[in-house]
């Protein structure tokens, strides 16, 4: 499919994390889905951005089905909000500091209170809504570093994201840095997220589609219709 992901598992993240945060590494990760798959060959930008990240996560069963039949079997499924929440258990274990960035003010305050609630301490030590102009890149960047945060999540929607983080990364004093897209909302309970059996069996696209049709119909029936091409495209390119 043209992109070469990260063959790690859930269970390494606490070695990645650990290793990056001893070390004091600075590193960009990402998870790419049938959505990012097709931005990634359409978008020379977001292609650029993808190629410079340390880590590339496979996050849709569709990935993972496709690895398979190529013969590359990744080891698992690393949804962007499941990564988030894999790290902060272990960040609450070993000590570290996270700041959110994204969604709307009460939004992402909620997901910090419910985090810190969780974990019973302050491991969420900042946190800014995403309704910032480019103008504000640096302040913003300032007020990461003064909360002296290990770990930033971006929940900020494409293409701002990128924007921020590419000029942001060599400026900012965390260790680890991922978007994550909606999953402020989820954890704020603003959106529901598919149940269990929906995810494991590829679903969670449609889940989401159908919770808002007029937004994700089109972007989905793009985007899948250009998974399955670039599959065949492959698949004949490998025979």
């Amino acid at each position: 499919m043209g992109i070469d992901f990260s063959d790690v598992s859930s269970k390494d993240l606490e070695k990645i994390l650990e290793e990056t945060i001893t070390l004091n590494k600075k590193i960009k990760v990402c998870d790419v889905n049938t959505q990012t798959l097709y931005l990634y060959h359409t978008d020379p930008n977001y292609k650029n951005y993808i190629k410079a990240c340390d880590y590339i996560l496979p996050d849709g069963m569709s990935i993972i089905v496709s690895s398979k039949i190529f013969r590359k079997p990744l080891k698992e499924r690393l949804a962007g909000i499941d990564v988030m929440e894999k790290i902060v258990e272990i960040s609450y274990r070993k000590d570290y500091k996270i700041y959110l960035l994204g969604a709307k003010e009460e939004v992402v305050k909620k997901a910090a209170e419910i985090l810190n609630k969780k974990f019973e301490k302050n491991v969420v030590v900042g946190y800014r809504d995403g309704y910032f102009e480019k103008v504000d890149y640096d302040l913003v960047i300032d007020d990461i570093n003064q909360k002296k945060s290990n770990i930033l999540f971006v929940g900020i929607s494409y293409p701002k994201r990128e924007d921020f983080i590419s000029y942001a990364f060599d400026k900012l004093n965390v260790n680890f840095i991922m978007g994550v897209g909606g999953s402020f909302e989820v954890l704020a309970g603003v959106k529901k997220r598919a149940p269990k059996w929906v995810q494991k069996i590829g679903m969670e696209w449609f889940y989401r589609m159908i919770q808002d049709p007029k937004d994700k119909f089109k972007r989905y029936l793009i985007s899948h219709s250009y998974y399955v091409y670039l599959n065949l495209k492959y698949l004949f390119k490998k025979d």
